[in-house]
Parts: structure tokens; sequence; C-alpha cells
């Protein structure tokens, strides 16, 4: 971390830690790296003003434990749903980021066509809350369900098409 810090011009402790434990919503995740030829965890927690970047040996809740900062969050924390961060006594809500590069699988590799149309719904409702420049109304929120609830209902039914076709 050391050398890091040095490239990006970081003290070696961040202030912004210590702000980042009351903030109403904070983005969560991790990436390997080598440190000394080892095997690191480059962790990052950021909201829309504020960076946190920590580097641990370890990727789970060690790492989360001696970091201090993910296990005393007040707010909700946006991941991609790995079992350390659900184990968090936070509010969670799941990153669209990572949704949409599973439903790309799903749709690329396994031929499902109702993961495109999820992911059609899921960008289509992005720019629509981009383009309001905040929470969309109760309607367009309703309508949203509606139709996710739909091309969730044509997932399961592919599913159970896909597991008779396997026997």
């Amino acid at each position: 971390m050391r050398c890091l810090r040095k490239w990006l011009h970081l003290p070696p402790r961040l202030p912004n830690s210590e702000a980042l434990k009351t903030v109403p919503v904070a983005h969560a995740d991790e990436t390997g790296m080598r440190v000394a030829g080892s095997l690191h965890w480059l962790h990052v927690m950021v909201t829309t003003t504020l960076t946190w970047l920590g580097s641990h040996a370890n990727r789970g809740k060690k790492a989360f434990d001696a970091f201090g900062i993910l296990a005393v969050l007040a707010g909700t924390l946006v991941h991609d749903g790995w079992k350390p961060y659900r184990d968090l006594a936070c509010v969670h809500a799941l990153c669209n980021a990572h949704h949409l590069r599973e439903l790309t699988y799903v749709f690329e590799e396994m031929g499902q066509a109702w993961a495109q149309c999820l992911i059609d719904l899921l960008v289509e409702a992005c720019h629509e809350v981009a383009t309001a420049g905040g929470p969309l109304t109760e309607d367009r929120i309703a309508h949203y369900r509606i139709v996710y609830a739909r091309i969730l209902a044509d997932g399961d039914a592919a599913k159970v098409i896909l597991m008779a076709e396997n026997i």
C-alpha cells in the first residue's frame, strides 16, 4: 500500500474513512492485486464525494474488521451480493453493474432471451432516473415493477424448459 499511496499521493491514513461510516449510501467492491509478489485485495468504498481505498491480505470479514468502516456503516451499502457483504448489519442494495454483467452472461452464453429483456429494462430505468434528475414517480416505479415481474416470470418459465431439456 505504501507504493500505491505514493503513486496516488494519498496520506498514510485517509481522513474520509471516518466520514464514510455515517454516509446515507456507499458503494463497496474489491479486486485482487499483487503486493511484493503476493495476492492482496484492494478494497474500495465510494460515495458521490468520497473515495476510500485500502489494501489487505484478506478479501472478506478479516479485512472489513481491520479497516473498521463497513462493520459500523449506518447507511445503505451497494455491493455485488457477495456473502461477506450480506453478513454486514446495514441496509443492502445490489449493484446493477454486477447485475448487467451476470445477465449478459446468461443471455450470451446460455441463450436466455429474458436476460436481454431485463438488461434493457434496467438500462431504460437508469436513463429515466438520470433524465428525471432523481427518484421516479410512484406510477413509473409501479410500471417498472410490473414489467420486471413479467420478465422474471419468463425467466422462470425458461428455466423449467432448460431443466426439462437436460433430463
